[in-house]
């Protein structure tokens, strides 16, 4: 009986170590199927794909709507000359009507264009900064003192809400787009914000926010701050804001050279 014992032993521990592989193997199996029928769908959306709408001979804004309503994007727009049509119609579209593919696609258009008529770009949501960019790249202007700042409490400071022509519009070339940019929330308190250090080209903006305006600009030469900076400001930052709402700052320039500064260097 002695020498039945470690043979029985030795037979439990192998039937308990295929058991275990066995209980192993069925739980990975398990593991890959929640895997295959819930969790890929959900990174891959299967089943959840959208038929590319047809988008061709409307117009950019129409096209858009549509496009959000599909959950697409559109991301670039080109333009094609063709004087049969009124400009910004979409001659062309990336993927093609039909195509499907899964919501957040992003979709190319290729639209109307007349001699000597441009699209107007969409401007909404970009900076001021990007928003000269790509009017220039359309050839068309955009001037900082005519960009009008406006609060707002759902659009993040900085970011442009508001732009005339609208977007899509055939305008002609050269032609001015006037913006209108978020200023954020109004502050809780209105004081006197620090312009010194800033560039002159800063200051609608800063001032703005707390509605107030520039008031005299005094030039002075200053080789030690580059040219364009603030380097004095009346009423001091912090200071309760004027009656008048206007703040004076004095604006460092290059200083002229004279004969005897060239002499002595």
């Amino acid at each position: 009986m002695t020498g039945w014992l470690p043979y029985r032993n030795r037979r439990t521990n192998r039937l308990n170590l295929i058991a275990g592989v066995l209980v192993v193997l069925v739980a990975y199996i398990w593991f890959l199927g929640t895997i295959d029928k819930i969790v890929m769908p959900i990174i891959v959306r299967a089943g959840m794909e959208v038929a590319v709408p047809d988008l061709r001979y409307r117009t950019v804004v129409q096209a858009d709507s549509l496009c959000r309503k599909y959950k697409l994007k559109i991301i670039n727009i080109k333009t094609r000359r063709d004087d049969r049509l009124p400009p910004g119609v979409v001659l062309d579209q990336y993927p093609v009507a039909g195509a499907v593919v899964k919501p957040g696609r992003h979709l190319e258009l290729v639209v109307s264009q007349r001699s000597g008529l441009v699209i107007c770009p969409d401007l909404i949501g970009k900076s001021p900064r990007e928003a000269k960019l790509s009017a220039e790249a359309a050839d068309l202007k955009i001037r900082p003192e005519r960009i009008r700042y406006q609060h707002s409490d759902t659009a993040p400071e900085g970011v442009i809400i508001g732009q005339d022509p609208s977007p899509a519009a055939g305008i002609a070339l050269n032609s001015e787009i006037i913006l209108t940019v978020s200023l954020g929330s109004l502050p809780a308190q209105i004081l006197v914000p620090n312009l010194i250090g800033h560039n002159i080209d800063e200051i609608p903006f800063l001032l703005r926010k707390y509605n107030l305006n520039i008031g005299e600009v005094v030039r002075f030469p200053d080789r030690s701050q580059p040219e364009g900076t603030i380097i004095e400001q009346e009423p001091l930052a912090g200071a309760e804001p004027p009656e008048s709402g206007c703040v004076n700052i004095r604006v460092s320039i290059r200083p002229v050279r004279s004969e005897t500064d060239s002499l002595t260097q």
